[in-house]
């Protein structure tokens, strides 16, 4: 299995220079990659003939070395090769997004990076212990740049092995390095597989005011959520304005040649905005890795509803406040963090009407409008809250798809290798995907 570790890291003023010199080898390969195979693609038009494989017209990075270009070879060789293969796999994915044989929205066709706009990092891989930590772990190994310091709040996986780093610089000029790690499987904290017969089960319902609703009151103290963005607005509007005010180019001469370069104030300006936007995206952040492990920590499933979060930030003016939530990144988390702990995240169509359906008597109110937050079912005339009865259905919606999936005994469930299904969540994988395969086995119950 691969763990990724990412650690901050504190070059000097030397090994900043290279490793944004490095940034720029990296997309001037990846231009001269894209460039070579549109003109060569131009020309397989034109005359009508194959020009072969699409790899045979893409240039390695030594060929473009030696294109006039020797200033590259003072940057790493493999982050060149890395860069050239982010190419190949860019265009694979466009190949496969256009036959329809990639999940997800179409991917559209390669482009090329901008030297401004253009996201600072490259890539290496591990080749002879290059990339090692000292005894002490405070300082890493990096080819072209010797030892960096670096704070490893993490320890490393016993018995792991690097395989690729990534080396990046955030607009408010902090790096940080991502390391790929590749060791063995390793089971997980907990064992929940006694409770297979009666899992504990949450359901939640996404909430624009508190994040998310919980179908266990008992949860409500615990989700504290505040509106980090909101909160910083006028702070980001302030230095947007400050910003905006600055002449951000001035003319210079270098070696006789006319160029512009970013003026220091507004680099200054531009990094005081960049720590704020930093400083609220790590605050949303902490909030959700915390939350996340709460509920995994606690119950067995966690039922969710399989949004759009995309779709719904277009919608009613609400991109700001749903974007402000973090939602999908909570799901990632969940979903993360569930397998550490043998816990089981179960998604919810969207389309299912959690918050128009009455939890009590199970009728469906159709004129519900979003502006009510509490309503009154005109069957039984219960009093609803809104959010409590979406997450209540949510919850009640796993808990049918599970008793009534196939009527097979859960002791029955395999491996792949012939073992009995070990943990809780290998075991609800293996019922749910039965489900998707045979969803309606000899009349039985599933629905």
């Amino acid at each position: 299995m691969t763990i990724v570790r990412k650690y901050r890291i504190y070059p000097n003023e030397q090994q900043q220079q290279a490793i944004l010199q490095t940034c720029g080898c990296c997309r001037v390969v990846y231009n001269t990659c894209l460039t070579t195979y549109t003109d060569n693609y131009r020309k397989w038009v034109e005359n009508g003939k194959p020009q072969g494989e699409f790899d045979d017209t893409i240039p390695t990075a030594k060929e473009i070395q030696l294109d006039g270009k020797p200033w590259m070879k003072q940057a790493d060789a493999l982050a060149l090769s890395c860069a050239r293969m982010n190419f190949v796999n860019a265009l694979n994915t466009f190949f496969k997004s256009k036959k329809g044989k990639r999940k997800g929205r179409k991917v559209g066709f390669p482009k090329l990076k901008s030297r401004r706009k253009s996201r600072f990092a490259y890539q290496t891989s591990n080749q002879g212990s290059n990339i090692r930590f000292n005894e002490s772990n405070t300082q890493i190994k990096l080819p072209k740049l010797g030892w960096v310091n670096v704070v490893q709040h993490r320890p490393l996986p016993d018995n792991g092995t690097i395989k690729r780093v990534t080396v990046s610089m955030t607009s408010a000029g902090e790096f940080h390095v991502s390391l790929n790690i590749e060791c063995e499987k390793q089971l997980p904290l907990l064992n929940r597989y006694n409770s297979i017969s009666d899992p504990n089960v949450v359901g939640l319902d996404m909430s624009l005011p508190k994040f998310c609703v919980s179908s266990e009151s008992s949860d409500d103290t615990r989700i504290k959520y505040e509106h980090n963005y909101r909160k910083e607005e006028e702070h980001i509007k302030k230095l947007s304005h400050v910003l905006s005010r600055k002449t951000h180019y001035k003319k210079v001469i270098v070696d006789g040649v006319e160029k512009k370069v970013e003026t220091e104030n507004y680099k200054k300006a531009r990094k005081r905005l960049a720590r704020l936007h930093g400083k609220v995206a790590r605050r949303r952040e902490d909030f959700i890795i915390k939350l996340a492990l709460y509920f995994v920590r606690k119950y067995d499933v966690i039922s969710i509803e399989d949004l759009d979060i995309q779709a719904m930030s277009r919608t009613l003016n609400l991109g700001k406040s749903v974007m402000d939530l973090g939602w999908g990144k909570f799901v990632s988390w969940l979903e993360k963090e569930a397998e550490k702990y043998d816990a089981f995240v179960y998604k919810v169509d969207k389309w299912f009407a959690s918050s128009k359906t009455c939890h009590e008597c199970g009728s469906k109110n159709s004129a519900l409008q979003l502006s009510d937050r509490e309503w009154v079912c005109p069957v039984c005339g219960c009093i609803i809250d809104r959010d409590r009865n979406a997450s209540l259905n949510i919850r009640d919606e796993f808990l049918r798809d599970f008793h009534g999936c196939c009527g097979v005994p859960y002791t029955k469930f395999k491996r792949a290798g012939g073992e009995s299904a070990a943990t809780f969540r290998e075991t609800l994988k293996q019922v749910f995907s039965m489900k998707q395969e045979n969803p309606n086995p000899k009349g039985k119950g599933c629905h």
